[in-house]
């Protein structure tokens, strides 16, 4: 950031070494006071929302972050700084530069503050034509925690729509292909597997840690890839552990590894008939 402007920033919460809080905390001490930064998180709770704005970034993205919700907050955000060119050297205590923003016109306008800011919530608008330059609107708040309902029902039934989101994946294979969407899964599968197999070492020992770092990274990719069963028990116990509800969560856990199982057969099958009917 040093060495060139940026106009937005997409800062990803859960980062290993710097965590976004602590990347932004950097920026604005060090590059930035105004650099509109926007969080992309997979904690959807509005405490969750309201710390990342009160920590200086301007808007919060849930995942799986929709593409024309993407555009909009960009659009809002950073158009303004792209036309006015507003990221200029400015003289830091030290005797180097920092990145900020200059021009005066954009410092009359400033960023929307972040007390008017609303939550972006994890469905976007049904055509480009609803982008517009308005402010960017979401769901009013964010859905209540629910635990899964039905476990043994759900581990009987092998439909793959209980456990694949066919809809969301035909939308990344149409965006970039199906020799990259089958490498991409691959990886993704790969991962709930070490993850799942993470988080059951966790619960056999105790570790809530070792099992919220598990849980909290399937939470975020199974709603980015479209697994709706795993991440719907994952995002549960994710928001139980961090609560402090273990007992609670301790209920949940037992069936983790059975989902992962589940939903990576899901994907494979699904990746087989994906290159087949290439």
């Amino acid at each position: 950031m040093a060495s060139r402007p940026y106009d937005v920033v997409l800062m990803d919460i859960s980062m290993p070494v710097m965590d976004g809080l602590e990347a932004t905390a950097h920026i604005r001490q060090h590059h930035s006071t105004k650099l509109p930064i926007l969080a992309l998180t997979a904690n959807a709770m509005k405490e969750d929302a309201e710390r990342y704005l009160e920590s200086g970034m301007q808007h919060c993205l849930t995942k799986p972050v929709q593409k024309l919700e993407l555009v909009k907050a960009v659009q809002t955000y950073a158009l303004d700084s792209m036309a006015d060119g507003a990221q200029q050297p400015v003289e830091n205590n030290s005797g180097g530069t920092n990145r900020d923003e200059s021009s005066s016109s954009h410092q009359s306008k400033g960023l929307p503050a972040a007390q008017s800011i609303e939550i972006a919530g994890a469905r976007a608008h049904s055509s480009l034509s609803d982008i517009d330059d308005g402010p960017v609107s979401g769901a009013q708040g964010v859905a209540p925690e629910q635990s899964p309902a039905g476990d043994q029902d759900l581990l009987q039934d092998t439909s793959t729509d209980l456990w694949i989101d066919q809809e969301t994946l035909q939308l990344m294979a149409d965006d970039v292909g199906v020799a990259t969407i089958d490498m991409i899964l691959e990886t993704f599968t790969a991962d709930v597997s070490r993850l799942g197999a993470q988080f059951d070492a966790g619960l056999a020992c105790g570790d809530t840690k070792t099992m919220q770092e598990a849980v909290h990274a399937l939470s975020g990719s199974t709603a980015t890839f479209g697994a709706p069963r795993l991440h719907e028990l994952t995002r549960a116990i994710d928001i139980k552990l961090r609560r402090g509800d273990f007992e609670s969560a301790m209920k949940d856990s037992a069936i983790v590894l059975k989902y992962c199982q589940e939903t990576v057969a899901a994907f494979e099958g699904y990746r087989e008939k994906l290159v087949a009917a290439a």
